[in-house]
């Protein structure tokens, strides 16, 4: 059994090429380091071309790769209008309406000049019914668009402000529930561990919180299944610790991949699909007690939550991690030899 960890490998001849930008908090234009998206020259018409779909979001300019499948989007909220590729940005819809447009400043209806809510927005107001979509729409009005098939779509899939902050504090205190773990790990002789029923509480509430939002967001079916797959994962370890607690086992078991799970479903609801920056050092977290249990002795218990890591892992590398692939070569490296300094 201590070599199931190692299905996760079979992502790496397909990892993501799924890919986040940054945008820069500047007006009219999306901006990505300090420059303005030219969505026809350079990089970003390459990445438009080889990829599924564009997606400018308020935590960044996003793409999915040519692969992957748009899902059925119809009664999830999102608007959509015919939208033509186009020179002056990237797209042209009905009367003239360019979205995001890169070298002229954007046109807007005075009727609908009021919807971005900020004062800085650099746009010029006419008297038509024309409407540009611009950088404020997204940083400021928080509006989710993306644009597959000659269509451009909008929603608002941002969390709403109380479930987003009380979200924040309790990924802080369970960050500081898996610090405290791992330093027990450390230090043997001192298992200064967190209150199980409290860490609990906390990753129960975290989940419930995000899936009271839904699964709008998640406009592929990749993305779909990772986030599902997620609260498979932190439902089945919940279900054992409850279980461990109801057995009177010895002491309660350190639930590093529950805390792990909990963390990935916020990231992957935050950014709206299965890669985040957060990917590589949950990758770790994830690696480090697949390795760690595979090196305890076989049991069926011990068994399954192993191929439950794996697939994990797997979704993880395939879908989630937009480096290069090579970089989870050092990863998993890294992940073996904490795992050496455990046992």
């Amino acid at each position: 059994m201590r070599w199931v960890p190692a299905a996760s490998c079979v992502a790496w001849a397909a990892a993501a090429s799924a890919t986040i930008y940054q945008l820069d908090d500047s007006r009219p234009a999306l901006s990505v380091g300090g420059q303005a998206v030219r969505w026809h020259s350079g990089s970003a018409s390459q990445l438009i071309l080889s990829s599924l779909l564009v997606r400018a979001h308020p935590r960044g300019l996003m793409f999915r790769p040519q692969g992957w499948h748009l899902r059925d989007l119809g009664g999830l909220g999102w608007s959509a209008s015919g939208c033509v590729m186009s020179a002056k940005g990237l797209c042209e819809g009905p009367g003239g309406s360019v979205a995001f447009p890169s070298h002229q400043p954007p046109v807007v209806g005075q009727d609908l000049a009021g919807g971005c809510g900020s004062d800085a927005t650099s746009r010029v107001v006419v008297n038509s019914s024309r409407y540009d979509a611009s950088a404020c729409d997204v940083l400021d009005a928080k509006w989710d668009y993306f644009y597959v098939d000659s269509t451009l779509r909008r929603a608002h899939t941002e969390l709403p402000a109380w479930v987003y902050w009380t979200v924040c504090v309790m990924v802080v205190y369970l960050v500081r529930c898996l610090s405290r773990y791992v330093l027990a790990s450390l230090d043997k002789a001192r298992r200064e561990l967190p209150d199980p029923l409290w860490c609990l509480g906390a990753c129960a509430a975290c989940t419930l919180l995000v899936l009271s939002q839904g699964d709008a967001c998640f406009v592929t079916e990749e993305d779909l299944l990772f986030y599902r797959f997620t609260l498979v994962y932190i439902g089945a370890y919940g279900l054992l610790f409850v279980g461990a607690r109801a057995a009177r086992a010895a002491r309660d078991p350190p639930f590093y991949n529950l805390l792990a799970g909990v963390l990935q479903l916020v990231a992957s609801r935050l950014y709206v699909g299965a890669e985040t920056p957060y990917n590589p050092p949950l990758v770790f977290v994830v690696g480090v007690r697949a390795l760690v249990k595979s090196r305890r002795g076989a049991d069926a218990l011990r068994g399954a939550t192993l191929l439950l890591d794996a697939f994990m892992l797997a979704l993880m590398c395939s879908l989630g991690f937009a480096p290069d692939p090579r970089y989870l070569v050092a990863l998993f490296a890294a992940a073996l030899a904490w795992a050496d300094f455990l046992v």
